[in-house]
């Protein structure tokens, strides 16, 4: 046979050959997008039946049942385990002027999750389903029963499911869930009590599921990651909560210790029985301290010059205190943040139509000042200082300070007057000793309200229920 003879045949069977590969490759391609799909619907399958467990749990927390049988669904070698310890949460309560707890919960959160060969889960945990890839991320199949209401009273509503049974079955599973224990945790005593006047809630939650639950309080609620899921300790995330900063009007426009108070060092008042009661007023702590974070974090930094005059927040690192000041408002209210000492150490004037607040957590002048005058006279509304708790006193004896706006110091005493100086706006104090000056009363300053969110989703309510649910598998 000639070679022209036989390369037909080769080519003949190259081309076979080839046909024969690519044949081959799009059945091994179908048969993996075939399983792919069948594993994606085996999945959801799961993911529903999770969801319906959810539900059924739901059910059960808000008392509507006792008990409700379930039924998971999915892949033959799939497993499906009870883990009573899997996760954790933590729900502390605490007075951000004292620092003090006024109420904390730490309870494992246990969960049923269904875990596919491939490492996949879907895990009911804390009232919600989440899906965990292998790699480790975690996103939301059904949202926990955590509910944030901003509007009218913002308000936290949190029903804690705990799962507390241990089991492990493969394929289909089909169980009972009932209610062990039910209870009110908050409001649930008379120190525990609703609106809170003053605090902040730290929902702190350990879970395999972390980036999940990071990825719902960010997106469908308002809480304020403190801690996110990388970025402190491994799957831990941390939600914080905050009781705004509120005045609703000042009274006369004296607010001292006790409501006591005397009537001829104060022009506006002539009894007793008018002042307020600066232990009724609440505490600028929180304020002061969330504002210093601010500035230090995002703030400008308070040049040291005659003239202020760009809006926004600034943090004072002495330049306040190195002579005379003048804040031009023209473009907007000006606040400073300061935790030097002292705070002012000259004249400070205003200019324009905004206002000026001062945030400080150290006294506001030095021991034996001068002559400063703090404030227009001519518009006392425009100037606000509110103090630290652990500002014991604002002043010292024998100043011979003029001020004029609101000095807002509840837990401070007041001596920034000898008895010759002029003082006027509205004074918020645990005591004064300013001799015979007399501070007249501003009435614009007694009406004023101001509110101020300290960088966290704002609440006064918060309602926690925790229900512990068996599994009878």
């Amino acid at each position: 046979m000639t070679r022209r003879a036989v390369t037909p045949v080769i080519g003949l069977v190259l081309l076979l050959g080839i046909v024969a590969i690519a044949s081959m490759a799009l059945f091994l391609a179908g048969m993996t997008l075939a399983e792919s799909t069948q594993s994606s619907a085996v999945d959801q399958q799961a993911e529903q039946s999770m969801a319906q467990l959810a539900a059924s749990a739901d059910d059960i927390a808000s008392g509507e049942a006792e008990s409700s049988a379930f039924a998971i669904r999915g892949a033959d070698t799939a497993q499906v385990r009870g883990i009573p310890d899997a996760g954790q949460i933590n729900v502390t309560v605490t007075n951000r002027s004292t620092g003090k707890q006024i109420f904390t919960i730490e309870e494992p959160l246990g969960a049923v999750v269904y875990e596919t060969r491939d490492g996949t889960e879907i895990a009911y945990q804390g009232g919600g389903v989440w899906r965990r890839s292998p790699n480790g991320y975690s996103q939301l199949v059904r949202a926990p029963e955590f509910h944030y209401r901003e509007r009218p009273d913002p308000t936290i509503t949190f029903p804690i499911t705990l799962m507390r049974s241990e089991f492990s079955q493969s394929g289909d599973v089909d169980g009972q869930l009932r209610a062990r224990e039910s209870i009110r945790r908050y409001p649930d005593q008379p120190n525990h009590f609703n609106p809170l006047q003053d605090g902040s809630v730290l929902i702190t939650i350990d879970s395999r599921y972390c980036s999940g639950w990071e990825n719902y309080f960010d997106h469908y609620t308002d809480g304020s990651p403190a801690e996110g899921c990388d970025d402190g300790t491994e799957d831990q995330l941390v939600i914080q909560f905050s009781v705004p900063f509120q005045l609703d009007g000042l009274g006369s426009g004296a607010m001292l210790d006790g409501g006591s108070g005397d009537p001829s060092n104060f022009g506006g008042i002539n009894d007793s029985s008018e002042f307020g009661d600066s232990d009724d007023a609440p505490s600028a702590t929180p304020m002061v301290e969330s504002k210093l974070e601010e500035a230090r974090s995002s703030g400008q930094v308070l040049p040291d010059d005659a003239v202020i005059d760009d809006a926004g927040l600034y943090y004072a690192d002495g330049n306040l205190s190195s002579g005379d000041v003048t804040f031009d408002t023209t473009d907007g209210d000006i606040e400073v943040a300061s935790d030097q000492y002292p705070v002012v150490d000259g004249n400070v004037s205003i200019e324009g139509d905004g206002n000026v607040t001062l945030y400080i957590s150290r006294n506001l002048v030095d021991k034996g000042g001068g002559n400063e005058q703090i404030g227009d006279p001519e518009n006392t509304s425009q100037l606000r200082v509110f103090v630290h708790s652990e500002v014991d006193q604002v002043g010292h004896k024998g100043q011979n300070s003029d001020f004029h706006g609101l000095l807002y110091a509840p837990n401070s005493e007041v001596l920034l007057f000898r008895g010759n100086n002029n003082a006027s706006g509205a004074l918020v104090a645990e005591d004064v000793d300013f001799g015979s000056t007399v501070f007249d009363l501003d009435p614009e300053l007694a009406n004023m309200s101001f509110y101020e969110e300290l960088g966290d989703a704002p609440f006064y309510y918060l309602h926690i229920s925790e229900t512990t649910i068996e599994v009878e598998n």
